[in-house]
């Protein structure tokens, strides 16, 4: 039911979908957009389900977060230390 559409068995208005879902960029459907889109379907939430995946979603989220901010420190340093030997050396 969901997943990726096999693009040589969609009807002209699940094409203009996709179209529409790949101009808003969307990519993939995670575990939080399923208990949303059940919550839909059946007319109610389960907030227990969602708060579960809403936590493991911003985990992750905080997770990429700090691993660019450590990316970035990482290369601030390895650039500050290439401009000081640069100048200690005259290189």
């Amino acid at each position: 039911m969901f997943g990726a559409p096999d693009p040589e068995n969609l009807s002209e208005d699940e094409r203009k979908w996709s179209a529409l879902l790949d101009r808003y960029g969307f990519t993939n459907t995670d575990d939080f957009d399923l208990v949303l889109l059940e919550a839909v379907k059946n007319g109610f939430i389960d907030t227990e389900r969602l708060e579960e995946h809403a936590k493991a979603l911003d985990a992750k989220h905080k997770a990429e977060h700090s691993d660019k901010e450590l990316n970035a420190a990482g290369r601030l340093c390895t650039t500050r230390s290439t401009i000081t030997r640069t100048r200690s050396f005259g290189a």
